[in-house]
């Protein structure tokens, strides 16, 4: 079997799993649809289709054989992906962190305003779809348990959600809300 042909292969294997990670990608995008990690994704799913391209010019290459010109074409696809995949994960990690001055507890108000809080941040972060699916997992947020079944599906993340709850009720007394 010639070096040509296992190439190809592993090219068309790369193309496949490429097309998969950006079907990946999409859902994921739809998912935190109207919040603040949607053009996040809108860049990260843009990536695989990029290195699906390269993988396609290295078809092209072992097929009809590699020019100088094939070769350089795939490896600037391959930095474009790059570039593209570091700008959204980038951009994911910054609206992930967020403002790190604090981290307070959730809001001191009745279960209902309390409920419409933590809601209301879930849309923010992660979008109507997100927020749903959250809600799935955590059921509905309740005082006394809502930040350990929170952290329970969202990790880290969701220092984030709280964060943004006491942000918005700080924002209220302020405005006299």
């Amino acid at each position: 079997m010639s070096l040509d042909i296992v190439l190809a292969t592993f090219s068309v294997v790369q193309l496949v799993l490429s097309l998969g990670a950006a079907i990946i990608a999409f859902n994921l995008r739809k998912t935190f649809e109207g919040g603040i990690f949607e053009r996040a994704w809108q860049v990260i799913e843009i990536a695989p289709i990029i290195y699906a391209l390269a993988q396609a010019v290295e078809i092209l290459a072992a097929t009809y054989g590699e020019t100088a010109f094939i070769g350089y074409l795939a490896s600037v696809v391959e930095v474009v992906f790059l570039a593209i995949l570091v700008t959204g994960l980038f951009m994911f990690a910054s609206a992930w962190g967020g403002n790190k001055r604090q981290d307070p507890g959730p809001p001191g108000a009745r279960e209902e305003a309390y409920a419409k809080a933590a809601k209301g941040a879930m849309v923010f972060i992660l979008g109507q779809n997100g927020a749903r699916k959250t809600v799935f997992y955590t059921g509905e947020p309740r005082v006394e348990d809502f930040e350990s079944r929170l952290h329970a599906v969202l990790g880290k993340g969701a220092a984030t959600v709280i964060r943004h709850m006491a942000e918005e009720k700080a924002d209220k007394s302020k405005n006299g809300g």
